[in-house]
């Protein structure tokens, strides 16, 4: 049985192969007023002469239960985003607590249903956009 998570303190986002939310992450890269590439995992694509090379993520989704057994609500999602921003902003990789291998450029709750690369984000889900470091 589900398990719903309330009052969620998020101090770190990670980059990784098999994300808890069961979502792809979706990398973008700048291709001179083309449209984005996306990829199923965070396959970073280092270009130094591309400033805006940002990885997309569906943080959470509300009532989508994670690999976990756990789901959160709307507002629940949008009260620990907002402390996450306010708080936290650290990015690591793998779950390591290790921050510094990216940094926030947007985060957002979706206003309405929409779609990116082929992927539908719900009303209510947490999208983060980083931009992640050379190293990773």
């Amino acid at each position: 049985m589900a398990r719903q998570l309330k009052n969620a303190e998020i101090t770190h986002v990670s980059y990784v192969d098999s994300p808890a939310n069961k979502k792809r992450f979706l990398l973008t890269k700048s291709l001179d007023g083309g449209e984005p590439t996306f990829d199923k995992k965070v396959d970073v694509i280092i270009d130094k002469s591309d400033e805006k090379q940002l990885v997309y993520g569906v943080v959470y989704e509300p009532e989508v239960e994670d690999a976990h057994g756990d789901y959160m609500t709307a507002d629940d999602i949008e009260k620990s985003a907002h402390d996450f921003m306010r708080e936290a902003r650290n990015i690591d990789t793998n779950h390591d607590f290790e921050a510094g291998v990216g940094e926030v450029v947007e985060s957002y709750i979706a206003p309405a249903d929409f779609e990116i690369g082929g992927e539908t984000i719900t009303k209510g889900t947490w999208v983060m956009v980083t931009k992640a470091s050379d190293e990773v």
